[in-house]
């Protein structure tokens, strides 16, 4: 399970969740993408799909929800299955549910909620990697810092990061300028791309070649030879 975690709310964590699993889906498998904000749901807009049903039908009475039948296809990739959540939904229910997809079989990418506190670290803490997105600017840079060190204190770590840049003019197929570049390698020993700031992201071949570039570079650690890490997870026997 890969967390997409950030500091500040708007930053792109949807877009950037969302765009990994298309990317998955590209390269054969049948990704799921998970909304885990609780407070400011928007997985299920940026994807095209009704809000409910929500991780919660995953953990309902019987706790047997079927995935296959709650999980619904993005409208412009039916290859990726999207999970809803809603504002109310208990945090020992997403909890639960998120517990049960760490298990699950498809390639699972969780949209985490903004900042810092339990509903971030729940998803982070079952996560086997967090790919942090940050705006860059100095404020961004300080933000991805945070968001870093939170996921590391949890035991989770950075497996990489996508600069958000509104810079007019850029040509965002380059890497970060250089002290941006040079702060996030610190940050995250761990590989970052760059994409543009745009009004349809998930519309932008730019953007997609990013998250393309970036699910690449994460191909070893996350989806290894096509396998998604929760097999390791259990070994090292984390919860």
């Amino acid at each position: 399970m890969l967390a997409v975690a950030g500091g500040k709310g708007g930053v792109g964590k949807t877009t950037t969740a969302l765009g990994l699993a298309y990317a998955v889906a590209d390269r054969g498998e049948r990704p799921l993408a998970v909304d885990a904000d609780r407070d400011m749901p928007d997985l299920h807009a940026a994807a095209g799909v009704d809000p409910r049903p929500t991780v919660a039908a995953l953990v309902d009475a019987d706790g047997a929800g079927d995935l296959r039948t709650v999980a619904q296809p993005a409208l412009d990739e039916p290859g990726v299955d999207v999970l809803p959540t809603a504002p109310g939904i208990a945090r020992a229910t997403m909890r639960r549910a998120l517990r049960r997809l760490s298990c699950a079989s498809p390639a699972v990418v969780v949209d985490c909620p903004a900042g810092a506190g339990p509903d971030v670290t729940d998803p982070l803490r079952l996560a086997d990697g967090c790919v942090v997105v940050a705006r860059r600017t100095p404020a961004g840079v300080r933000d991805a810092a945070k968001t870093a060190a939170l996921s590391r204190a949890v035991d989770t770590p950075v497996v990489g990061g996508l600069v958000v840049d509104r810079r007019r003019g850029r040509s965002t197929d380059d890497p970060p300028s250089a002290p941006v570049r040079r702060s996030l390698g610190r940050l995250f020993d761990a590989p970052t791309v760059t994409a543009p700031a745009v009004e349809r992201p998930l519309s932008d071949r730019r953007v997609l070649r990013a998250h393309g570039r970036l699910l690449d570079a994460l191909s070893e650690s996350v989806w290894s030879g096509g396998r998604h890490v929760a097999s390791r997870r259990r070994a090292r026997g984390r919860r």
